[in-house]
């Protein structure tokens, strides 16, 4: 099914940093890697690293 264009272009400028870093990793990285970043560009209310993975799974977004 596709994505809301909407929800991802939100969740995108929301985790802009977290999309830059993860682009320019050409060796890959783990899932504990992911959750690090995750966790290094969380803010105050942001949902938990295993809610960010599913998000990036739907849109897609994997190595």
């Amino acid at each position: 099914m596709a994505a809301n264009p909407q929800s991802f272009f939100r969740f995108a400028a929301r985790y802009y940093p977290l999309l830059l870093d993860l682009f320019y990793r050409r060796e890959g990285f783990t899932e504990a890697d992911l959750r690090n970043l995750i966790e290094t560009i969380a803010s105050e209310g942001d949902p938990n690293p295993s809610t960010v993975i599913d998000q990036l799974l739907s849109f897609s977004i994997n190595s």
